[in-house]
């Protein structure tokens, strides 16, 4: 089973954030989305902005190769009024099947994972990254300007396995999903 964060690790919700409230560059360097009140989310424009967010490039189908016959369940900080355009959204751009759990901070994404058995957890926010690890789960990082300095963080999806196997961490990929071997550079590059 996977665990893997919606917001700036599959959608990317920076980009839209930018037009939407222009002039926060502090925000780049925050996991959180200050300075927007945490209520917003749950408005109708709060809502269209989440829907707005276009997933990065080659996520969709390299977290469908992770998972394989393993699972998925998607852990977000969106309020529960965005559980249905969540679980439409992940579908429109082709995300493996799997529960949308809403209201999940770091702390209860971790504590939630652990209950599920949980053997990989992709995220972008560096405190669930350690709150994941601080359970065993090892935690890979989308790569953003407030989590890059962790050894565990990454740019493109689509390297994402070239990239575990590179740094010899291609275990992690084997052991959180059964059936997978661990990659060889040569594989990886295919």
């Amino acid at each position: 089973m996977i665990v893997c964060d919606v917001d700036n690790t599959l959608a990317d919700l920076n980009t839209v954030l930018r037009v939407r409230f222009p002039g926060g560059a502090d925000r780049e360097n925050r996991p959180d989305w200050a300075p927007v009140p945490t209520a917003f989310w749950a408005t109708p424009e709060g809502l269209d902005l989440l829907e707005a967010a276009a997933p990065f490039s080659g996520a969709a189908e390299t977290l469908a190769q992770l998972v394989g016959r393993g699972g998925v369940r998607y852990v977000t900080a969106r309020p529960l009024c965005a559980g249905p355009l969540t679980r439409i959204w992940l579908a429109r751009y082709g995300f493996p099947d799997g529960e949308v759990l809403t209201e999940c901070g770091g702390a209860r994404r971790a504590d939630l994972a652990a209950a599920f058995g949980t053997r990989l957890a992709i995220d972008d926010d560096l405190r669930a990254a350690w709150e994941y690890r601080i359970l065993g789960i090892p935690c890979l990082l989308r790569r953003q300007p407030y989590n890059s300095a962790d050894i565990c963080a990454f740019s493109d999806w689509r390297d994402l396995r070239g990239v575990l196997d590179a740094a010899g961490c291609g275990d992690l990929v084997a052991g959180a999903v059964p059936g997978r071997r661990r990659l060889d550079r040569a594989s990886a590059r295919a």
